[in-house]
């Protein structure tokens, strides 16, 4: 589930309500409502990473202590990492290093060994 823009509650609404308690009603209503019907349905477990946070997934062979290279699309500033899949290994540890153009992401598992895995980067717009 994709959480959609929600409209913020403007001084122009509130003066377009006026002194009518109904118009004033909503004005305030709406916005309201439907934030608290969203949020509602996102937290009984319909909340999608992927439609919700910014970011791209990358998968490969990922061997344990051994750094790989990233490029984010459109230059974006790199925010952080999910690991999504390891393919059944436990990742022990994580190492993330922001270069100019590249992240540089280390994974440690428990296990050791390589294993093909998913991460997914969080990017920051601007």
């Amino acid at each position: 589930m994709k959480i959609s823009a929600i409209s913020l509650i403007s001084k122009e609404d509130m003066a377009r309500a006026g002194d009518d308690p109904k118009k004033l009603a909503d004005a305030v209503a709406a916005p309201v409502n439907k934030f608290i019907d969203e949020v509602g349905r996102a937290l009984k477990g319909n909340l999608t990473l992927h439609e919700n946070i910014l970011g791209f997934e990358v998968e490969r062979t990922v061997v344990t202590g051994v750094p790989f290279q990233v490029t984010p699309p459109n230059q974006l500033r790199v925010r952080g990492l999910v690991v999504i899949d390891t393919g059944g290994k436990t990742v022990s540890g994580y190492k993330l290093e922001r270069g100019q153009s590249s992240v540089t992401v280390t994974l440690t598992f428990a296990e050791g060994g390589a294993t093909q895995a998913t991460v997914r980067i969080q990017f920051l717009q601007g």
